[in-house]
């Protein structure tokens, strides 16, 4: 850790998208992505050759753990990845508007993605 020079806190999700293009409404299927602005930061900063530190906490269930494999995958270094065995990790439907804009219902209430404390 000691040659970590940025510090990215905040959530990691699981994003589902319909796989056709229809409204989410309508979706028989959904994809399942690694998602959250945060966690999204630090994988671009990996990308860019500077592998920061997360702060995120993440449900013990499936999809923290393909989250988790994810960020690793992606360079983003486990130190500051918290585990909760008692809430499970948040994830949001993508859709999209009447005007063709992204938009999120998220399923986020009591997880351990939003449960993270300094």
């Amino acid at each position: 850790m000691d040659d970590a020079r940025v510090l990215v806190a905040g959530e990691t999700l699981i994003d589902l998208f319909p796989t056709s293009e229809v409204p989410i409404d309508e979706a028989e299927t959904l994809q399942r992505e690694a998602g959250g602005a945060p966690a999204n930061v630090a994988v671009a900063l990996s990308r860019l050759g500077h592998a920061p530190l997360l702060w995120t906490r993440l449900g013990d269930d499936p999809f923290g753990e393909h989250l988790a494999s994810v960020l690793t995958e992606e360079g983003v270094r486990e130190a500051l990845i918290e585990w909760d065995d008692e809430r499970k990790t948040a994830h949001t439907l993508v859709g999209q508007d009447e005007e063709g804009d992204q938009s999120f219902t998220f399923f986020a209430d009591e997880t351990a993605t939003f449960a993270i404390e300094p």
